[in-house]
């Protein structure tokens, strides 16, 4: 399972990425790897992108891990890749 480290947290914030971004990602992040292998590494990785392109990677990997979401269902799911890939996409 991958989780959303404090550091990564402080760095969206700092940003200006809003909360419920943060939100929709920590939540995908925890989720992929039960919707998909790939999404899971994916998610795994996302701390990877972020020490080394910054916003850039993060939203790279945001983009890689939507396209292996698709095993990911329910309200919770719908709502947050809606959210992720507005963010991915600016």
């Amino acid at each position: 399972m991958a989780k959303m480290s404090p550091k990564l947290k402080d760095f969206l914030k700092s940003e200006a990425v809003s909360p419920e971004v943060v939100s929709a990602l920590e939540a995908a992040m925890v989720n992929a790897p039960s919707a998909s292998l790939e999404a899971g590494v994916y998610a795994d990785h996302v701390e990877t992108s972020f020490n080394l392109y910054g916003l850039e990677g993060v939203k790279t990997q945001v983009l890689y891990m939507l396209c292996n979401l698709r095993n990911w269902k329910g309200e919770e799911a719908r709502n947050a890749k809606k959210v992720l890939n507005k963010f991915a996409k600016k």
